[in-house]
């Protein structure tokens, strides 16, 4: 979850160097079928993305739904909320079908009938964040991908919550590889992580 990252690591960096010093984390971060085959290859102990899917060979435990926003370049006007039949009239940038986010966001789209204006595939967030900040389309993410932004008043985006859509967080490993000493240590403080920004609400743009 590349949007998500840049949220969750610095805190677990954080707090894994107070509560547990002699663990060494190596992070990642990638879309979620990077992570997801990096868990099942066992390159990776963790990994923390959106499911939408069984994977037999997995324990996936659920974190949080956060909601979805319509994110658009700043300036102007925007309402705060939008629904999905609102979607169509917007040019988007999105990444390929096989990022668990756009097969969620086709699913609910086809399910309706729906036939969105998809300009560019673009399978990079940080190639989006700059393509929308440039004016060049709108995009479907969660809070943690414009938080920053928000919170330094930038003024690079405009977002609106989309009705009805959300996206969970979901911690996934091994089914058969137990999770034990260190791998025990950062998935609680990962779920520590989860409930206090589903708590504190740090999902939304009136929220900093």
């Amino acid at each position: 979850m590349p949007a998500v990252a840049p949220v969750v690591a610095p805190l677990l960096a954080a707090r894994v160097r107070v509560a547990f010093p002699k663990v060494r984390l190596s992070l990642s971060e990638g879309l979620g079928a990077v992570i997801r085959d990096g868990v099942l290859t066992g390159q990776f102990d963790l990994g923390l993305y959106h499911v939408d899917r069984e994977v037999p060979s997995l324990a996936v435990e659920h974190l949080l739904d956060e909601p979805m926003f319509l994110i658009g370049p700043g300036g102007g006007d925007a309402p705060a909320e939008v629904h999905l039949e609102d979607l169509p009239g917007y040019p988007l940038l999105l990444p390929e079908p096989p990022n668990p986010l756009r097969r969620m966001i086709d699913a609910l789209t086809e399910d309706r009938g729906l036939n969105l204006d998809i300009r560019e595939t673009v399978n990079s967030t940080a190639m989006i964040k700059t393509m929308v900040a440039a004016g060049l389309g709108y995009t479907v993410q969660s809070y943690s991908f414009f938080h920053e932004e928000m919170q330094r008043g930038t003024g690079d985006f405009r977002v609106a919550r989309i009705i009805g859509m959300t996206r969970n967080w979901s911690l996934a490993r091994l089914a058969d590889r137990p999770a034990v000493g260190a791998v025990s240590a950062v998935a609680r403080a990962i779920e520590d992580i989860a409930a206090e920004w589903a708590r504190t609400r740090r999902r939304s743009p009136s929220q900093t």
